[in-house]
């Protein structure tokens, strides 16, 4: 059961019609309402699961396709998407992330100091036209705790596994 879950979140339809729905489900049963419980939950979910997104990730993906691959300024990506600016926060989810079929990370705007961000109901969804509102106000563990979760990704990764990364 575990592993088809994995397998119908990787797949962008299954994903928005089963594995969303149901990630709010959960987090409404336990008593949470706020968006941002459920991303919250995500990255748990990949943090904890990363050996699921290492092993099934080409049944989706498979290798890069040559034809999609470009550079930009010296830089080679092999895919020319990657996932929403600020998805993970303080890169602690890197490892993850590079099995999703992406051709780079962007981890999330870094301050100069922690911040705890705006008060919480900050993001809101309108399920009727399907948009989201963010007011997060850039909540960030700080430098020092990305710079350590970015060193490890770049010390334990293979090279030929590392995706770039970008700070937004």
């Amino acid at each position: 059961v575990r592993n088809v879950g994995f397998l119908a979140a990787m797949n962008p339809t299954l994903f928005r019609a089963i594995v969303r729905p149901k990630l709010y489900r959960d987090n409404r049963k336990n008593g949470h309402t706020d968006p941002e419980d459920v991303h919250e939950d995500s990255i748990w979910r990949m943090k904890y699961n990363e050996d699921l997104f290492k092993k099934y990730s080409s049944l989706f993906y498979g290798d890069a396709n040559e034809e999609l691959k470009i550079k930009l300024r010296g830089y080679e990506f092999s895919r020319p998407w990657g996932i929403a600016d600020g998805f993970d926060k303080k890169a602690e989810v890197l490892g993850s992330l590079s099995y999703c079929g992406l051709g780079y990370i962007p981890f999330g705007t870094v301050p100069d100091t922690a911040r705890i961000g705006n008060e919480r109901i900050r993001i809101a969804v309108d399920e009727s036209s399907g948009t989201m509102w963010n007011a997060q106000g850039f909540p960030s563990p700080g430098p020092d705790e990305v710079e350590r979760n970015v060193a490890s990704y770049v010390r334990d990764y293979p090279k030929n596994e590392q995706l770039p990364l970008i700070a937004s």
